[in-house]
């Protein structure tokens, strides 16, 4: 009797691919343009721009983390795949964003003492 040989699973990427990387983009510019929208929305068109670019600094900072394989990505990326690069990318938008809210609070205090 003739047995087949078992079938090795491809391990997950190590490193982000084409995929990955479209996908973290589209992220980031969605992140951005609600960012945007909303501050638009209650009349802050100059934080809008300032919080949309942060946004996209920080997720694309986040991301290039991940793709030149620093520290700590490698072992995201064999346990999550493409879920870690989403998450991680998400994060990095985030911190964008407080960056941005922080920013804007310091900014308010300044001016409401002189």
């Amino acid at each position: 009797m003739v047995e087949a040989p078992p079938q090795e699973t491809l391990p997950p990427p190590q490193r982000p691919n084409l995929v990955d990387w479209f996908s973290a983009i589209i992220l980031i510019i969605g992140i951005s343009l609600g960012v945007f929208r909303i501050s638009i929305s209650i009349n802050q068109l100059r934080w809008g721009i300032r919080s949309s670019i942060l946004s996209i600094i920080g997720g694309l900072i986040f991301y290039i983390y991940l793709a030149i394989g620093f520290p700590g990505s490698k072992s995201l990326m064999s346990s999550l795949g493409f879920w870690g690069v989403i998450l991680f990318t998400l994060v990095g938008s985030m911190t964008g964003v407080l960056i941005s809210i922080g920013w804007k609070m310091f900014q308010n205090r300044i001016k409401s003492n002189p």
